[in-house]
């Protein structure tokens, strides 16, 4: 995590696949200064999705899809401070 935190500085948005987060980590491990976290934990062991979308970026809303043939999904609407409309998505695939 410390390496992430000191590269993530340079993006907007960061998307991590097979974080293995379950109820045992604690959000506090996971957060990096200046981003939103959004976390989408499996219920069996391996898998996951941390997505990260800077502070930067106006969150205009969040929300979780189920996706039947990919299966679920976060969907971040966000504003860029150039007014650019952006949809970040991070898919957990069963």
């Amino acid at each position: 995590m410390d390496e992430l935190r000191c590269k993530a500085v340079n993006y907007d948005t960061v998307g991590i696949t097979e974080s293995w987060g379950n109820t045992d980590i604690a959000d506090a491990e996971l957060n990096i200064s200046g981003f939103h976290m959004f976390r989408l934990d499996r219920d069996t062991i391996g898998g996951g999705v941390l997505l990260y979308v800077s502070e930067a970026l106006k969150q205009l809303f969040w929300r979780t899809y189920l996706l039947p043939v990919f299966g679920t999904a976060y969907g971040v609407k966000t504003l860029s401070q150039t007014l650019t409309l952006l949809w970040v998505f991070a898919i957990v695939v069963p």
